[in-house]
């Protein structure tokens, strides 16, 4: 039975990410102490909430493959990095196949395995990014030498990537869709200090949509353009760590026709909306901290953070109401043996 001293020094819950019938929330549970991390999920259905990796195996990279699977990545034994397969109903996995020690970030795009990781030894510290079958074999390179991916976001049709060329100052962007073999060029290097990246389909062209943030503006790219969008300068917060990937949203997505982000006010960090004509509107109450944010199939948010507590919490944001999901500070979690 999961104790609440499992959470204790484990000061942050961040990657929430729904599964996609929205009856689950998987997150990383982050110890402050050890840097350790462990995958957890809470069951909206059953009000349970528990752990399924320890932190021993668990290498912080996972994604919903359905509603009943998740993939993660796992070190085996000898040091292998293992793609894992979790099976929430049964609470089993399998291995899938073996993938470079140094990777530390996967996605399945098309019919491949692409993942970051650091280049060889004895170059400069970088990650580029590599790709392999999903039926295994050769690990090819998909960035050139000296070219290093910073971030990546995944949506339907592709992946985005934050690049950076050796010393060069400002970043750019480059696209991989699911059926192409290059990376295409979307936003030129040295144009934009780029901070954040979000990844949509855009419902009028049905294409892969890309929108960032750059020294408190938002931008996004339509039809090959950068256009800024007329929205207020709000502070990205920079509390949140982890990867930007679709449907593990930490603190900025893409959300009905916007944008969804957490902004810094005063001693608080929130939750807020912004759509592309520049109207801006809060999701969650001020006061306490926002460590991740998701959001359900049915429009309701879900986010973790501190609200004058010791322990964090997940909450629950529906039709303006504020539900508390858990209660570990009052010393109580429902839990799976």
């Amino acid at each position: 039975m999961t104790q609440i001293k499992d959470f204790l020094n484990q000061t942050t819950f961040s990657q929430l990410s729904v599964s996609p019938d929205g009856r689950c929330v998987a997150f990383v549970v982050r110890s402050a102490e050890t840097d350790t991390k462990s995958l957890w999920l809470y069951d909206f259905q059953t009000e349970e909430c528990y752990k399924l990796l320890e932190s021993s195996q668990f290498l912080g990279c996972f994604y919903w493959e359905d509603a009943e699977h998740l993939f993660y990545l796992a070190r085996g034994v000898g040091q292998n990095t293992w793609c894992r397969r979790y099976y929430v109903e049964t609470l089993v996995d399998d291995e899938i196949c073996i993938i470079p020690s140094s990777a530390r970030e996967v996605w399945q795009v098309g019919q491949r395995y692409v993942f970051r990781k650091e280049q060889e030894e004895g170059q400069a510290t970088q990650s580029g990014l590599y790709a392999m079958s999903v039926h295994g074999g050769r690990v090819t390179q998909l960035t050139p030498e000296g070219v290093a991916v910073e971030q990546a976001v995944q949506c339907p049709e592709g992946l985005f990537c934050l690049t950076r060329t050796g010393d060069r100052a400002e970043p750019g962007i480059c696209f991989l869709s699911k059926d192409g073999e290059m990376m295409e060029q979307v936003v030129e290097e040295g144009e934009y200090p780029i901070t954040h990246l979000a990844a949509d389909t855009d419902p009028l062209t049905g294409t892969a949509r890309v929108s960032f943030t750059a020294e408190d503006h938002f931008y996004t790219v339509e039809e090959g353009e950068v256009v800024l969008l007329p929205i207020p300068a709000d502070t990205i917060s920079d509390t949140v760590c982890g990867a930007f990937r679709y449907g593990t949203h930490n603190d900025f997505c893409m959300h009905q026709g916007g944008f969804a982000y957490i902004a810094a006010e005063q001693t608080s960090t929130v939750v807020k909306q912004a759509d592309f004509s520049g109207h801006t509107a809060l999701c969650t109450p001020e006061g306490g901290r926002v460590d991740g944010f998701a959001y359900l199939p049915d429009g309701s948010l879900c986010f973790a953070g501190y609200r004058n507590t010791e322990l964090p919490e997940l909450y629950l944001m529906k039709q303006e109401q504020l539900c508390q999901l858990t209660h570990l500070n009052e010393g109580r979690l429902d839990a799976r043996k």
